[in-house]
């Protein structure tokens, strides 16, 4: 997720779809028209049902292929830094890309940082996919029913706080055998010497223009941009 994005780690997606698509039908299957009544058909009847539906199909099969693969180790740090250690506040709109195996997710994102709380919220396809509440002790999430449950809050928070907070901040997290390489444009987090994440910015401070996060290890591509303030 994670912005912040969002890898899913379920390596069945077809299955999930699938599955999903059955239920789906058979809770809207019309019913038997009776005599001299005209049948409508569910589809136009129910536009809300058609995007949650589009919403489930989309973030399922989204960052995983349709075939079966087998999965990817994940021994990620996953990074849980405190508010108060980005030290400063920030409060902006977002628009989010996510890009994994030749699929594409756009949503919107709101942004907000205090001294005691990190606050993010995903909108998309008419509808709020998230709430994401961290404390710097406990990860609050409220979430869309049609939001699978593969994609964590906790991957969400790690990739927003490895792409925006102090390098100093990061470092001091990561566990043994990983470093992070910090320049004002750039930064890589590696494992020993290989690069697992490369984050590029077009800007300073970094949250306020375009940032791209680049993860190898699952794949996966999300370009993050501020809406400017309007004036």
């Amino acid at each position: 997720m994670d912005i912040l994005t969002i890898p899913l780690r379920s390596t069945h997606p077809t299955t999930h779809a699938v599955l999903f698509l059955a239920q789906f039908s058979r809770s809207v299957a019309p019913a038997r028209p009776r005599d001299g009544v005209r049948s409508v058909h569910p589809w136009r009847v129910m536009p809300q049902l058609r995007r949650r539906l589009a919403l489930a199909l989309v973030l399922v099969t989204a960052c995983r292929g349709a075939a079966a693969a087998p999965p990817v180790p994940d021994d990620r740090p996953l990074l849980a830094l405190s508010p108060v250690s980005f030290a400063g506040s920030l409060s902006v709109q977002q628009r989010v890309h996510v890009e994994r195996d030749g699929r594409i997710v756009d949503f919107d994102a709101v942004l907000e940082v205090s001294p005691d709380m990190v606050t993010l919220v995903a909108l998309g396809f008419g509808t709020r996919l998230f709430t994401l509440r961290y404390d710097g002790t406990k990860l609050d999430e409220a979430r869309s029913p049609m939001l699978p449950r593969d994609v964590r809050g906790s991957d969400i928070l790690s990739d927003m706080q490895l792409s925006l907070w102090p390098a100093d901040a990061v470092r001091a997290a990561l566990p043994s055998g990983w470093s992070l390489r910090d320049a004002p444009n750039a930064r890589t987090l590696l494992k020993g010497a290989d690069e697992i994440t490369n984050i590029t910015y077009d800007t300073m401070p970094r949250w306020k223009g375009k940032v791209t996060l680049q993860n190898h290890q699952f794949g996966y591509r999300l370009v993050i941009t501020t809406v400017p303030e309007s004036k």
